[in-house]
Protein backbone atom coordinates (compact mmCIF):
# COMPACT_ATOMS: atom_id res chain seq x y z
CA UNK A 1 0.00 0.00 0.00
CA UNK A 2 1.01 3.69 -1.17
CA UNK A 3 2.26 6.19 1.50
CA UNK A 4 0.17 9.67 1.45
CA UNK A 5 2.51 12.11 0.73
CA UNK A 6 3.46 14.86 3.04
CA UNK A 7 1.80 18.17 3.87
CA UNK A 8 5.42 20.00 2.98
CA UNK A 9 5.89 18.32 -0.47
CA UNK A 10 1.78 18.90 -1.49
CA UNK A 11 2.37 22.35 -0.81
CA UNK A 12 5.61 22.94 -2.57
CA UNK A 13 3.87 21.13 -5.56
CA UNK A 14 0.84 23.20 -5.64
CA UNK A 15 3.04 26.35 -5.61
CA UNK A 16 5.18 24.96 -9.07
CA UNK A 17 2.10 24.52 -10.41
CA UNK A 18 0.80 27.89 -9.33
CA UNK A 19 3.76 29.90 -10.68
CA UNK A 20 3.69 27.88 -14.07
CA UNK A 21 0.20 28.20 -14.53
CA UNK A 22 1.41 32.03 -13.63
CA UNK A 23 3.46 31.86 -16.36
CA UNK A 24 1.47 29.97 -18.81
CA UNK A 25 -1.55 32.42 -18.13
CA UNK A 26 -1.68 35.78 -20.83
CA UNK A 27 -2.36 39.13 -18.62
CA UNK A 28 -5.42 41.01 -18.74
CA UNK A 29 -5.28 43.24 -21.22
CA UNK A 30 -8.49 44.52 -20.19
CA UNK A 31 -6.90 46.86 -17.88
CA UNK A 32 -4.69 49.36 -20.95
CA UNK A 33 -6.86 47.88 -23.48
CA UNK A 34 -10.08 50.59 -23.24
CA UNK A 35 -7.09 53.63 -23.10
CA UNK A 36 -6.24 52.65 -26.27
CA UNK A 37 -9.58 52.26 -28.07
CA UNK A 38 -9.86 56.06 -26.41
CA UNK A 39 -7.15 57.22 -27.69
CA UNK A 40 -7.99 55.91 -31.35
CA UNK A 41 -11.51 57.29 -30.73
CA UNK A 42 -10.05 61.08 -30.06
CA UNK A 43 -7.85 60.63 -32.88
CA UNK A 44 -10.99 60.00 -35.25
CA UNK A 45 -13.25 62.84 -33.29
CA UNK A 46 -10.17 65.40 -34.11
CA UNK A 47 -9.64 64.09 -37.74
CA UNK A 48 -13.52 63.85 -37.98
CA UNK A 49 -13.85 67.37 -36.31
CA UNK A 50 -10.89 69.19 -38.22
CA UNK A 51 -12.20 67.77 -41.62
CA UNK A 52 -15.91 69.11 -41.50
CA UNK A 53 -14.76 72.50 -39.95
CA UNK A 54 -12.34 72.49 -42.47
CA UNK A 55 -14.81 71.50 -45.07
CA UNK A 56 -17.66 74.46 -44.08
CA UNK A 57 -14.89 77.10 -44.14
CA UNK A 58 -13.48 76.31 -47.34
CA UNK A 59 -16.76 76.20 -48.79
CA UNK A 60 -17.65 79.14 -47.49
CA UNK A 61 -14.83 80.85 -48.23
CA UNK A 62 -14.60 79.88 -51.72
CA UNK A 63 -18.35 80.55 -52.42
CA UNK A 64 -18.02 84.20 -50.74
CA UNK A 65 -14.68 84.42 -53.09
CA UNK A 66 -17.36 83.57 -56.12
CA UNK A 67 -19.40 85.88 -54.84
CA UNK A 68 -16.40 89.28 -54.50
CA UNK A 69 -15.33 87.80 -57.62
CA UNK A 70 -18.93 88.57 -59.05
CA UNK A 71 -19.73 92.07 -57.57
CA UNK A 72 -15.69 92.94 -58.63
CA UNK A 73 -16.90 92.20 -62.15
CA UNK A 74 -20.29 94.11 -61.73
CA UNK A 75 -18.11 96.60 -60.21
CA UNK A 76 -15.83 96.71 -63.56
CA UNK A 77 -18.75 96.70 -65.57
CA UNK A 78 -19.86 99.89 -63.67
CA UNK A 79 -16.62 101.64 -63.80
CA UNK A 80 -16.54 101.16 -67.58
CA UNK A 81 -20.00 102.02 -67.95
CA UNK A 82 -19.46 105.39 -66.24
CA UNK A 83 -16.37 105.70 -68.76
CA UNK A 84 -18.42 105.53 -71.44
CA UNK A 85 -21.38 107.32 -70.19
CA UNK A 86 -18.94 110.25 -69.93
CA UNK A 87 -17.49 110.00 -72.95
CA UNK A 88 -20.98 109.70 -75.11
CA UNK A 89 -22.75 112.43 -73.41
CA UNK A 90 -19.90 114.79 -74.05
CA UNK A 91 -19.75 113.77 -77.70
CA UNK A 92 -23.40 113.36 -77.85
CA UNK A 93 -24.32 117.59 -76.66
CA UNK A 94 -21.40 118.76 -78.81
CA UNK A 95 -21.86 116.94 -82.29
CA UNK A 96 -25.96 115.43 -81.75
CA UNK A 97 -25.83 113.47 -84.54
CA UNK A 98 -27.70 110.01 -84.81
CA UNK A 99 -24.41 107.60 -84.19
CA UNK A 100 -23.29 109.60 -81.36
CA UNK A 101 -27.28 109.20 -80.08
CA UNK A 102 -27.57 105.71 -80.71
CA UNK A 103 -24.50 105.01 -79.03
CA UNK A 104 -25.48 106.93 -76.31
CA UNK A 105 -29.07 105.24 -76.20
CA UNK A 106 -27.57 101.75 -76.37
CA UNK A 107 -25.20 102.83 -73.16
CA UNK A 108 -28.28 103.69 -70.92
CA UNK A 109 -30.93 101.42 -72.24
CA UNK A 110 -31.09 97.90 -72.07
CA UNK A 111 -30.86 95.52 -75.27
CA UNK A 112 -33.94 93.38 -74.72
CA UNK A 113 -36.05 96.70 -74.54
CA UNK A 114 -37.46 97.22 -78.09
CA UNK A 115 -39.28 100.72 -77.45
CA UNK A 116 -37.57 102.47 -74.88
CA UNK A 117 -39.81 105.83 -74.71
CA UNK A 118 -42.80 103.66 -73.42
CA UNK A 119 -40.75 102.03 -70.27
CA UNK A 120 -40.64 103.87 -67.39
CA UNK A 121 -36.81 104.90 -66.17
CA UNK A 122 -36.30 102.15 -63.66
CA UNK A 123 -37.01 99.11 -66.13
CA UNK A 124 -34.71 100.72 -68.72
CA UNK A 125 -31.52 101.56 -66.41
CA UNK A 126 -28.79 99.36 -66.93
CA UNK A 127 -27.05 99.88 -63.44
CA UNK A 128 -24.57 96.71 -62.65
CA UNK A 129 -24.22 98.30 -59.01
CA UNK A 130 -27.94 96.58 -57.82
CA UNK A 131 -26.50 92.89 -58.26
CA UNK A 132 -23.30 94.08 -56.45
CA UNK A 133 -25.51 94.77 -54.25
CA UNK A 134 -27.40 91.65 -53.88
CA UNK A 135 -24.22 90.05 -53.96
CA UNK A 136 -23.14 91.64 -50.70
CA UNK A 137 -25.69 91.53 -48.80
CA UNK A 138 -25.24 87.42 -49.18
CA UNK A 139 -21.73 87.42 -48.34
CA UNK A 140 -21.28 84.83 -44.94
CA UNK A 141 -18.11 84.92 -44.08
CA UNK A 142 -17.03 87.24 -41.09
CA UNK A 143 -13.99 87.54 -43.16
CA UNK A 144 -15.53 88.73 -46.64
CA UNK A 145 -18.07 90.79 -44.83
CA UNK A 146 -18.39 94.77 -45.18
CA UNK A 147 -18.43 96.77 -42.22
CA UNK A 148 -21.06 99.19 -41.82
CA UNK A 149 -19.20 102.29 -43.11
CA UNK A 150 -17.88 100.25 -46.36
CA UNK A 151 -22.04 99.46 -46.55
CA UNK A 152 -23.25 103.04 -46.28
CA UNK A 153 -20.23 104.21 -48.47
CA UNK A 154 -21.60 101.79 -51.43
CA UNK A 155 -24.89 102.38 -51.03
CA UNK A 156 -23.81 106.32 -51.41
CA UNK A 157 -22.02 104.69 -54.97
CA UNK A 158 -24.87 102.96 -55.87
CA UNK A 159 -27.67 106.02 -55.18
CA UNK A 160 -24.96 108.17 -57.02
CA UNK A 161 -25.00 106.14 -59.95
CA UNK A 162 -28.21 105.73 -60.29
CA UNK A 163 -28.90 109.09 -60.17
CA UNK A 164 -26.26 109.75 -62.73
CA UNK A 165 -28.33 107.65 -65.24
CA UNK A 166 -31.69 109.14 -64.27
CA UNK A 167 -29.69 112.71 -65.62
CA UNK A 168 -28.32 110.84 -69.03
CA UNK A 169 -32.36 109.51 -69.72
CA UNK A 170 -32.99 113.60 -69.32
CA UNK A 171 -30.03 114.99 -71.45
CA UNK A 172 -30.81 111.68 -73.88
CA UNK A 173 -34.34 112.58 -74.11
CA UNK A 174 -33.95 116.75 -74.70
CA UNK A 175 -31.46 115.65 -77.54
CA UNK A 176 -33.96 113.88 -79.52
CA UNK A 177 -37.25 115.89 -78.47
CA UNK A 178 -38.47 114.04 -75.74
CA UNK A 179 -39.78 115.56 -72.20
CA UNK A 180 -41.30 114.92 -69.36
CA UNK A 181 -45.07 114.71 -68.56
CA UNK A 182 -47.18 114.97 -65.24
CA UNK A 183 -46.41 111.39 -64.38
CA UNK A 184 -42.59 111.54 -65.16
CA UNK A 185 -41.75 109.85 -68.88
CA UNK A 186 -40.40 111.11 -71.27
CA UNK A 187 -43.88 111.22 -73.74
CA UNK A 188 -44.14 115.19 -74.70
CA UNK A 189 -42.52 115.52 -78.18
CA UNK A 190 -41.03 118.58 -79.15
CA UNK A 191 -37.76 119.72 -81.47
CA UNK A 192 -34.62 118.37 -79.58
CA UNK A 193 -33.00 120.74 -77.35
CA UNK A 194 -29.31 120.29 -77.31
CA UNK A 195 -28.19 123.73 -75.24
CA UNK A 196 -30.84 122.36 -72.84
CA UNK A 197 -29.21 118.88 -72.56
CA UNK A 198 -25.63 121.20 -72.33
CA UNK A 199 -27.29 123.24 -69.43
CA UNK A 200 -27.71 120.31 -67.25
CA UNK A 201 -24.83 118.58 -67.92
CA UNK A 202 -23.31 122.04 -66.72
CA UNK A 203 -25.47 123.01 -63.79
CA UNK A 204 -25.45 119.14 -62.56
CA UNK A 205 -21.88 119.20 -62.47
CA UNK A 206 -22.01 115.76 -64.49
CA UNK A 207 -17.96 115.41 -65.24
CA UNK A 208 -17.33 116.39 -61.74
CA UNK A 209 -19.75 113.99 -60.18
CA UNK A 210 -18.67 111.44 -62.70
CA UNK A 211 -15.33 111.47 -62.04
CA UNK A 212 -15.82 111.12 -58.52
CA UNK A 213 -18.23 108.31 -58.63
CA UNK A 214 -15.18 106.89 -60.59
CA UNK A 215 -12.94 107.05 -57.82
CA UNK A 216 -15.52 105.65 -55.36
CA UNK A 217 -16.07 102.51 -57.67
CA UNK A 218 -11.87 101.87 -57.87
CA UNK A 219 -12.00 102.25 -54.03
CA UNK A 220 -14.74 99.86 -53.65
CA UNK A 221 -12.80 97.24 -55.73
CA UNK A 222 -10.14 97.98 -53.65
CA UNK A 223 -12.16 97.00 -50.50
CA UNK A 224 -13.40 93.92 -52.75
CA UNK A 225 -9.93 92.72 -53.56
CA UNK A 226 -8.78 93.40 -49.36
CA UNK A 227 -11.67 90.98 -49.00
CA UNK A 228 -10.73 88.51 -51.48
CA UNK A 229 -7.13 88.19 -50.16
CA UNK A 230 -8.29 88.19 -47.03
CA UNK A 231 -10.40 85.00 -47.92
CA UNK A 232 -7.40 83.33 -49.48
CA UNK A 233 -5.64 83.80 -46.23
CA UNK A 234 -7.99 82.73 -44.15
CA UNK A 235 -8.26 79.69 -46.38
CA UNK A 236 -4.59 78.96 -46.28
CA UNK A 237 -3.87 79.26 -42.63
CA UNK A 238 -6.51 77.06 -41.99
CA UNK A 239 -5.02 74.65 -44.59
CA UNK A 240 -1.83 74.70 -41.98
CA UNK A 241 -3.57 73.95 -39.32
CA UNK A 242 -5.84 71.14 -40.59
CA UNK A 243 -3.83 69.63 -43.03
CA UNK A 244 -0.68 68.93 -40.75
CA UNK A 245 -3.10 67.86 -37.84
CA UNK A 246 -4.84 65.95 -39.96
CA UNK A 247 -2.13 63.89 -41.44
CA UNK A 248 -0.61 63.23 -37.63
CA UNK A 249 -3.82 62.00 -37.26
CA UNK A 250 -3.80 59.66 -40.00
CA UNK A 251 -0.30 58.53 -39.54
CA UNK A 252 -0.99 57.71 -35.98
CA UNK A 253 -4.19 55.83 -36.88
CA UNK A 254 -2.40 53.70 -39.54
CA UNK A 255 0.15 53.10 -37.53
CA UNK A 256 -1.83 52.19 -34.54
CA UNK A 257 -4.76 50.31 -35.86
CA UNK A 258 -2.46 47.20 -37.51
CA UNK A 259 -0.25 46.73 -34.29
CA UNK A 260 -3.09 47.15 -32.19
CA UNK A 261 -4.76 44.13 -34.46
CA UNK A 262 -1.35 42.48 -34.44
CA UNK A 263 -1.06 42.82 -30.53
CA UNK A 264 -4.93 41.87 -29.94
CA UNK A 265 -4.37 38.59 -32.06
CA UNK A 266 -1.45 37.41 -30.76
CA UNK A 267 -2.96 37.58 -27.23
CA UNK A 268 -6.02 35.64 -28.64
CA UNK A 269 -3.80 33.39 -30.39
CA UNK A 270 -1.76 32.79 -26.99
CA UNK A 271 -4.52 32.90 -25.14
CA UNK A 272 -6.45 29.81 -26.90
CA UNK A 273 -3.13 27.94 -27.32
CA UNK A 274 -2.86 28.52 -23.28
CA UNK A 275 -5.99 27.25 -22.68
CA UNK A 276 -5.57 24.12 -25.28
CA UNK A 277 -2.40 23.35 -23.19
CA UNK A 278 -5.02 23.67 -20.03
CA UNK A 279 -7.10 21.08 -20.61
CA UNK A 280 -5.22 18.97 -22.17
CA UNK A 281 -2.78 18.78 -18.68
CA UNK A 282 -6.46 18.83 -16.91
CA UNK A 283 -7.46 15.74 -19.32
CA UNK A 284 -3.64 14.18 -18.12
CA UNK A 285 -4.41 14.80 -14.64
CA UNK A 286 -8.15 13.47 -14.46
CA UNK A 287 -6.76 10.20 -16.34
CA UNK A 288 -3.54 9.89 -13.68
CA UNK A 289 -6.48 10.36 -11.12
CA UNK A 290 -8.51 7.82 -11.98
CA UNK A 291 -5.78 5.28 -12.12
CA UNK A 292 -4.94 6.75 -8.39
CA UNK A 293 -8.73 6.03 -7.22
CA UNK A 294 -8.68 2.66 -9.22
CA UNK A 295 -5.56 1.25 -7.26
CA UNK A 296 -6.88 2.77 -3.90
CA UNK A 297 -9.90 1.45 -4.99
CA UNK A 298 -8.52 -2.25 -5.11
CA UNK A 299 -6.31 -2.25 -2.09
CA UNK A 300 -9.11 -1.29 -0.19
CA UNK A 301 -11.15 -4.38 -1.09
CA UNK A 302 -7.84 -6.21 -0.58
CA UNK A 303 -7.52 -5.06 2.56
CA UNK A 304 -11.45 -5.28 3.91
CA UNK A 305 -11.46 -8.99 2.54
CA UNK A 306 -8.41 -9.57 4.41
CA UNK A 307 -9.54 -8.26 7.84
CA UNK A 308 -13.06 -10.00 7.66
CA UNK A 309 -13.66 -13.28 9.30
CA UNK A 310 -14.54 -15.99 6.71
CA UNK A 311 -18.03 -17.14 6.68
CA UNK A 312 -19.76 -19.81 8.56
CA UNK A 313 -19.83 -22.31 5.76
CA UNK A 314 -23.45 -23.74 5.84
CA UNK A 315 -24.80 -27.18 7.36
CA UNK A 316 -25.18 -29.91 4.98
CA UNK A 317 -27.89 -32.02 5.40
CA UNK A 318 -27.78 -35.49 7.59
CA UNK A 319 -26.52 -38.17 4.77
CA UNK A 320 -29.02 -41.32 4.63
CA UNK A 321 -27.61 -44.22 5.95
CA UNK A 322 -26.12 -46.51 3.36
CA UNK A 323 -27.46 -50.10 3.44
CA UNK A 324 -24.73 -52.16 5.09
CA UNK A 325 -23.57 -54.72 2.52
CA UNK A 326 -23.63 -58.82 3.45
CA UNK A 327 -20.54 -59.94 5.49
CA UNK A 328 -19.52 -62.82 5.72
CA UNK A 329 -20.82 -65.60 9.34
CA UNK A 330 -16.71 -65.44 10.02
CA UNK A 331 -16.58 -61.21 8.99
CA UNK A 332 -17.23 -59.46 12.46
CA UNK A 333 -19.43 -56.74 12.96
CA UNK A 334 -17.14 -52.94 13.69
CA UNK A 335 -19.98 -52.32 16.33
CA UNK A 336 -20.01 -55.47 17.64
CA UNK A 337 -16.52 -54.91 18.94
CA UNK A 338 -15.70 -53.94 22.25
CA UNK A 339 -14.27 -50.06 22.51
CA UNK A 340 -11.29 -51.08 24.82
CA UNK A 341 -8.85 -53.55 23.41
CA UNK A 342 -8.31 -55.35 26.56
CA UNK A 343 -11.37 -57.00 25.78
CA UNK A 344 -10.14 -59.03 22.90
CA UNK A 345 -8.66 -61.91 23.61
CA UNK A 346 -4.96 -62.66 22.87
CA UNK A 347 -4.12 -62.59 19.01
CA UNK A 348 -7.97 -61.79 18.49
CA UNK A 349 -7.43 -58.13 17.74
CA UNK A 350 -4.03 -58.47 15.77
CA UNK A 351 -6.22 -60.69 13.53
CA UNK A 352 -9.24 -58.22 12.89
CA UNK A 353 -6.59 -55.17 12.35
CA UNK A 354 -5.18 -57.08 9.81
CA UNK A 355 -8.35 -57.81 8.10
CA UNK A 356 -9.67 -54.32 8.41
CA UNK A 357 -10.09 -53.04 5.47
Amino acid sequence: MSQPPSQSGSRNTNSRRRSKSRERNPGDIRVWLLPVFGILLVLELILAFSAVRFWRIQSTAVADQQRLFHANENLSQARLASDSLSRLSFQATTVPDPRNLGDYRDQIFKKSLTDSREQPSTDRFLNPLLDVGHTLRSLQSATATLGDTERQRFERIAAEFESLLLLDEKILAALEGRFEDDQGRFTVEKEPDPAMARDLLRDQSYQIRRTRLNDDITSMRAALDVRILSLLATIKRNSIVFFPLALAATALLLAGTPVLGWFLHRHISKSIDTHKKQIRTMNDEFSRLRGHLSALELERNDLQHRQSPPPDPEPEPPAEPLAEPPRAAHEPNPNDLPTSSHAFPAGASDDYLTRMP
